[in-house]
């Protein structure tokens, strides 16, 4: 029952209070959000599901009179605050999966999850596409993505360049009516 509710939603979409948001932007003047909507971006440059950011390198394009060419591309200050779903593989013909009755629907692509986006974070900060990346995660210090790409389990710290911060309390997510059926934390891939 506690891993229904800590682990579990009906959607893989929360998006970041605005207020929450803004407190960061002002110590990270970011300049790039790979996984965004419309209607939720929180940069000026972003990508949409569609323009699909993890296909993308994570550097900016931003309008700079002072040049020739009115654009130029910036190393990355990254805001992500990505879906918290599971990966899932296409299905198969005649599928059973439970999600996919439950849901109504079956895919025939696959659908990245969580662990893609912190996959695809950390190979940017250190491909130097990025100069920092802060994502909003659910804290799952449990999984294969936390220890694969966040922490150094041998050393017992953050991987280098990362620091973890976790949040008191649970977030109120933009448009609920509750809070988060998680706790929060904050990773961020900075360069010294």
């Amino acid at each position: 029952m506690v891993d229904k509710v800590m682990f579990s939603s009906n959607s893989t979409e929360w998006e970041t209070p605005q207020e929450f948001y803004d407190a960061l932007d002002k110590l990270y003047k970011f300049n790039l959000d790979p996984c965004a909507t419309h209607e939720n971006a929180k940069c000026d440059n972003y990508f949409t599901k569609d323009q699909d950011g993890l296909s993308k390198d994570w550097h900016a394009i931003v309008y700079n009179p002072e040049y020739k060419s009115p654009y130029i591309q910036l190393p990355g200050r990254v805001y992500c605050n990505p879906p918290y779903g599971q990966p899932e593989n296409p299905c198969k013909p005649n599928c059973e999966k439970k999600k996919c009755i439950k849901r109504g629907w079956h895919t025939d692509a696959y659908i990245p999850g969580i662990s893609d986006w912190v996959k695809k974070a950390h190979e940017e900060f250190y491909n130097g596409n990025a100069e920092v990346i802060v994502m909003l995660l659910p804290a799952r210090t449990c999984t294969k993505w936390f220890h694969t790409y966040i922490w150094n389990e041998y050393e017992n710290q953050p991987m280098p360049n990362v620091t973890v911060r976790f949040l008191s309390g649970r977030l109120y997510f933009t448009d609920a009516i509750h809070t988060a059926p998680f706790p929060s934390m904050l990773v961020i891939w900075e360069a010294e």
